[in-house]
């Protein structure tokens, strides 16, 4: 292997290494999680349909942002993959109080 060859593994190997340190201080708070998942599951509509009937470029945008937290959520579960299956635990238990407090609310009325 060429001195070019080893610097640039160097390199690579140093910038991923700050990648996961930097996703470990999000992904080790419980709010950094919250956050994390918010940003996925709601603004970008990982799970969200993309098609908008009759509107193209409305469709064309919304698999954009989808296509975004697809590609946040696989750094995520490559780099750290125990704290993203927590952090899917805490946002399902998250929504499912969220639709009991909804429920609650709908049957008091």
């Amino acid at each position: 292997m060429s001195d070019e060859n080893k610097a640039a593994e160097e390199k690579a190997k140093a910038a991923e290494h700050v990648e996961k340190d930097r996703v470990h201080a999000v992904m080790s708070t419980a709010l950094g999680r919250a956050f994390l998942m918010s940003v996925i599951f709601d603004d970008a509509g990982v799970l969200a349909g993309s098609f908008v009937p009759g509107d193209a470029l409305a469709g064309a945008f919304n698999e954009g942002r989808r296509a975004i937290g697809c590609m946040l959520l696989a750094r995520l579960d490559r780099l750290e993959p125990s704290l993203l299956a927590v952090a899917y635990k805490e946002h399902s238990d998250a929504v499912i109080r969220a639709r009991d407090m909804t429920d609650k609310q709908e049957d008091a009325q």
